[in-house]
């Protein structure tokens, strides 16, 4: 933790307050030598205390440093049940790779017989003020973090992962780490390359740590529950043609419905992740800029190795 605050965050005297004040309180919280707590603890109410929680943030629809602090803690009170290497607040302090002894019920945003779709993209784009699909670069709203190796396109990536209908939180960290690794070595030479490098474990082990709650929150934003999976199937189609329709792409270029049907049909129940990359495609029209850099994102070989097949696809060249 502390590599961490040396490498990125050295630069700017209030962020490493800020980290000085969360080390605290873990060792206030999480100790071996505190006051007992019960086996499964809810911590995640303790993000109050700071402002954090919800798509509120400052009152203008940007997180703050308080959602970012309150994240922290809405972590410990609401780990993804199915990753073992999530930490377990307990009397024992912080515990890894431990299985609970007794089952919890695994938190969803939907009921079993129900079905998770996206929020129309065109309403999530109206909300006044705008909460979702919008970037910053790196940082928390209003303590942007400048960086000079143009990690800026990654972050933004990661702004807009998070608002992606039925993202993983998990995935939009992989997807985050493998964007800086690409950009670092496709931009980067020698001892400039190795700094970059150096300042992505450092953006990616902060975001890991405090992102969850964020995420959960937005995602509460951008998803609701359907009836039958034909309903969800047909507001996924409308979030894709709505994300063509909002770039602004040319008639000639707009992709059939066929061939939208075709595409989502083949990545069924990944759903997200398309729409994630597209959004990368396309979306530097419509994604509301928040901070000093410009709406623009890098690419990766892959993910442009899957826009292109994609992209076959629903113009029916496949």
């Amino acid at each position: 933790m502390l590599k961490l605050l040396k490498r990125g965050y050295s630069a700017s005297v209030g962020i490493d307050l800020v980290m000085m004040l969360i080390l605290l309180l873990l060792l206030l919280f999480l100790s071996p030598h505190a006051v007992a707590v019960p086996d499964e603890p809810d911590l995640s109410g303790l993000g109050n205390l700071f402002g954090g929680g919800g798509g509120g943030g400052d009152g203008d629809g940007e997180p703050d440093m308080g959602e970012l602090l309150g994240s922290l803690f809405g972590a410990f009170g609401g780990m993804d049940e199915n990753d073992n290497n999530a930490p377990v607040a307990s009397t024992g302090g912080l515990q890894q790779k431990k299985r609970r002894k007794r089952k919890r019920k695994k938190k969803t945003l939907c009921e079993p017989h129900e079905f998770v779709a996206p929020v129309s993209l065109t309403t999530l784009l109206n909300q006044k003020p705008q909460r979702q699909f919008t970037a910053n670069g790196c940082g928390p709203a209003g303590m942007e973090v400048a960086e000079p190796y143009g990690l800026w396109k990654c972050c933004n990536g990661h702004d807009v992962c998070y608002s992606v209908p039925g993202t993983t939180f998990n995935y939009c960290e992989k997807a985050f780490s493998a964007c800086m690794k690409q950009l670092c070595t496709a931009d980067h030479k020698g001892k400039d390359r190795k700094e970059c490098r150096k300042q992505a474990d450092s953006f990616s082990g902060m975001t890991k740590l405090f992102g969850r709650g964020s995420h959960a929150s937005a995602q509460r934003q951008t998803n609701q529950c359907v009836a039958t999976k034909h309903k969800a199937q047909e507001l996924w189609h409308a979030f894709v043609k709505e994300i063509y329709v909002a770039s602004a792409l040319a008639p000639s270029a707009m992709p059939s419905d066929e061939g939208i049907t075709t595409a989502l049909a083949l990545r069924e129940g990944k759903e997200s992740e398309h729409v994630d990359r597209l959004i990368k495609q396309h979306g530097e029209t419509f994604v509301k800029k928040t901070g000093s850099v410009e709406i623009e994102f890098f690419v990766t070989k892959k993910e442009q190795k899957l826009l292109g097949v994609s992209g076959q696809e629903q113009l029916g060249e496949l």
